[in-house]
């Protein structure tokens, strides 16, 4: 893949998300986001953690808590000596967790699966002659998902949750083709997408004494297929219709997924996080698809400090968190022989809102992820992520006195 041009505009989230079902977002809501998207062990009573569903098991009882998301992203592409910017704004995620009863806790929310925005031009040469026509590719849309997690404690120590979600969205590829002795004339395709989709996790914590604990997480789901129909379109350059093509089929397929984690807690001063995550990408095949897909590896560690401990006569900076992350993750996508890798390092910053438990949760992430050797392309981004956790008390009545 190379970039003759590659237009700045606000919807453009990488060029990249030109291949298979778009760019793939990580999961992950405020505290895991500032800890490099760590958390499969963790539990919380006060905040959600979608990266594990057996995790809500950790709600504490009469709570109840509302996220919200907002992400920017600020990227930089290179490639043949040339540079161009991007950004966006979006808001991310809606989310809500409760306990049910005392062995059964429940979250539902909205979050993106994947992203894509590129717009892409090519200058190309006809074969046997030195006249040259443009091509420009340009994407849109993505896949969503609506989730209602499930988890039920097992045992004191032990829980396990399913999470069902729906997915459903469209992907929009078009790509004009112009040449100055020719009509122009474009080519659109949008594949339409839905189905369920299930994923499952397990966590198991126990305490060697008071103040400190530990806790492993598995993740897990199987290869799942996406329900699918696709419309193929060809317009002259005033996107008047010349032919139009309709087909069924569920070739989208999500590869399995297999994680775990470990985490360590020292009383409420220190919490510690390491991940691994496992896709298998090399089982599963897209038609049209431009290069191989190859088995997709990603490493997480992450840390969350409090230098005081938790006191209501604290200064208001006392009770702040702060957390750091480091990232590797190597692609599903093998472009010309490269494996398309990404490094990123997070830090976060939670700060109460009230004394009921509510934090506003600010993450910064900076990465970088391919390469420009074999005239590919490399980005740099900046990435801001501003979350709301609101936690509300049940069932709670207010004495007077």
């Amino acid at each position: 893949m190379c970039m003759g041009s590659l237009a700045q505009a606000q919807n453009t989230t990488s060029p990249y998300s030109i291949f298979g079902p778009g760019e793939l977002q990580s999961k992950g809501f405020g505290r895991s986001l500032g800890m490099g998207n760590a958390g499969i062990a963790l539990q919380s009573g006060n905040s959600l953690n979608n990266l594990n569903p057996a995790s809500y098991a950790g709600i504490d009882s009469m709570h109840f808590i509302f996220e919200m998301g907002i992400e920017g992203k600020f990227s930089g592409f290179k490639s043949q000596g040339r540079y161009q910017a991007a950004h966006f704004a979006n808001l991310k995620y809606l989310a809500m967790g409760f306990r049910v009863t005392g062995w059964w806790s429940s979250s539902l929310g909205l979050t993106p699966f994947t992203n894509v925005g590129y717009n892409i031009m090519t200058k190309n040469y006809i074969e046997g002659s030195n006249l040259t026509y443009m091509s420009k590719y340009t994407g849109s849309g993505g896949i969503n998902q609506a989730y209602f997690s499930n988890s039920i404690k097992i045992a004191k120590n032990l829980a396990f949750g399913i999470n069902t979600s729906y997915m459903f969205g469209s992907l929009i590829q078009e790509e004009s083709v112009s040449q100055a002795l020719l009509p122009s004339f474009i080519i659109g395709r949008t594949d339409y997408l839905h189905s369920f989709y299930f994923d499952y996790g397990l966590q198991y914590s126990f305490k060697p004494r008071k103040a400190l604990s530990y806790s492993i997480g598995l993740i897990y789901s199987n290869k799942q297929g996406l329900n699918s129909k696709h419309v193929v379109s060809i317009s002259d350059e005033s996107y008047n219709l010349m032919q139009i093509k309709e087909s069924k089929t569920d070739y989208l397929k999500i590869p399995s997924v297999y994680g775990i984690g470990i985490g360590i807690k020292n009383g409420g001063r220190l919490t510690l996080a390491a991940d691994y995550k496992f896709q298998d990408w090399s089982s599963v095949d897209y038609p049209n698809r431009l290069d191989k897909f190859v088995d997709s590896h990603s490493f997480t560690v992450g840390a969350e400090f409090r230098p005081w401990p938790v006191s209501i006569t604290n200064a208001f900076y006392k009770n702040w968190l702060y957390r750091v992350g480091v990232n590797y993750h190597s692609s599903y996508l093998n472009v010309r022989n490269n494996i398309l890798d990404e490094k990123s390092v997070s830090i976060g910053l939670g700060i109460p809102l009230r004394t009921t438990g509510s934090y506003m949760n600010m993450a910064f992430k900076y990465g970088k992820k391919g390469t420009t050797a074999n005239n590919q392309i490399e980005e740099d981004y900046f990435m801001f992520h501003l979350n709301f956790s609101i936690n509300e008390i049940w069932f709670f009545k207010k004495i007077y006195y």
